[in-house]
């Protein structure tokens, strides 16, 4: 087959939908070499690490807008004008990465998949501009009516499409996220002591991984922190400030833990991953997602995690994750003097852990799309 794909994150994204779309193309490309991948882009970027190495493939093509027009309107081009270039590419079947597809794509002949990471903008719509939550529905809505099959990343979002966006379930096929492969790497102690180093990391602390936005909930992790009782553990936050510190901010000067909290912006995945490493449980009480993928990155880190009850964060830790009401900062405590202070529960959420998270390796996901892809191939007769 010859299937095309939405790659603008993948080029202009450093993480979120830009990491999905990388991985996704890096897995598919290894595991599912027969098939040629076409990558559709506004622009090409300079490109680095294992995504550098996918582009290079000789069964990967990257493709710009064609024609002055298209040039010139790139964003007009992404949206209408990139049709008449997938026919013309003979394209089996387009792949909407983030949520959208183009204009126009039902009924030109060519198959096409969208992936759908999560409909939070219509769950809690409180965290979102107006004219966002609308333009958000409005492609998915789209996208989801025209696509031949949808991809969630989660059985939560499959719900929600079946409830939010009145999707007939047998269209959605629940295909698990890909991970950058640097997590699944072993420790090594001698990188982390110079990623500990190079952030003037404490010797002992607890992680938490995302935007620090109010969704993430890293303000009751902090008053978590100051009730946990222990001068000697630090916390950890990695992810892009918002307006929302400020609240973390005064919280740490009203418990005097300044010195505890500890925040590290736009690293790099090698380094996040020794970061990981380092760290004495990974806590993930967010309100809301489509999937979790820190979860399934600390898991391969042989580190034990507490997240959030129910939504889709038991899909994603699995059975020997530790879940807790996001909203109940005493309980958040608890449990985190209940991992440090348990070495033989610490020890039995990482194995189980690590074995739970097998199911999340590359090989696995890449035979799942590729068998939405062939189903789809099928129909066509392809």
């Amino acid at each position: 087959m010859k299937i095309g794909f939405d790659s603008k994150r993948a080029f202009h994204n450093k993480t979120g939908l830009g990491s999905y779309s990388r991985n996704v193309l890096r897995i598919l490309s290894v595991h599912h070499s027969e098939h040629e991948y076409v990558l559709y882009t506004p622009s090409i970027t300079e490109t680095t690490g294992d995504f550098a190495e996918v582009v290079e493939k000789p069964n990967v093509k990257s493709v710009e807008p064609k024609g002055l027009l298209n040039n010139i309107l790139k964003s007009y081009w992404r949206s209408f004008g990139i049709k008449s270039q997938l026919k013309d590419d003979k394209i089996n079947v387009f792949h909407g990465l983030s949520n959208e597809l183009p204009g126009g794509i039902y009924g030109s002949g060519i198959h096409s998949i969208i992936t759908i990471h999560d409909l939070i903008y219509l769950r809690k719509p409180a965290y979102y501009k107006p004219i966002d939550r609308i333009t958000y529905e409005k492609k998915a809505r789209y996208g989801c009516k025209m696509a031949s099959h949808i991809i969630a990343v989660s059985e939560q979002t499959k719900r929600d499409l079946v409830e939010l966006l009145d999707v007939a379930p047998d269209k959605i096929s629940v295909v698990y996220q890909p991970c950058d492969p640097i997590f699944r790497k072993e420790s090594d102690a001698e990188a982390l002591k110079a990623v500990k180093s190079k952030f003037n990391l404490p010797d002992k602390y607890i992680l938490t991984v995302g935007t620090i936005e109010e969704r993430k909930n890293a303000l009751n992790i902090v008053k978590a922190l100051s009730e946990v009782g222990s001068d000697d553990l630090h916390l950890v936050l990695v992810g892009r400030k918002t307006k929302y510190f400020d609240l973390i901010n005064a919280e740490c000067k009203k418990t005097e833990i300044e010195d505890r909290v500890h925040v590290l912006e736009g690293i790099s995945n090698s380094d996040l991953a020794q970061v990981y490493s380092g760290s004495e449980l990974m806590i993930y009480p967010s309100t809301y997602e489509g999937f979790g993928i820190p979860i399934i990155e600390a898991m391969y880190r042989k580190i034990p995690v507490i997240t959030t009850k129910g939504n889709c964060f038991s899909e994603a830790g699995g059975p020997s994750s530790k879940y807790v009401d996001h909203q109940n900062v005493s309980e958040m405590a608890n449990a985190i003097k209940e991992v440090i202070s348990d070495q033989e529960l610490k020890n039995r959420m990482i194995d189980e852990g690590f074995k739970h998270v097998q199911k999340f390796n590359d090989d696995v996901i890449a035979n799942e799309i590729m068998k939405v892809y062939s189903e789809c191939g099928k129909q066509m007769k392809l």
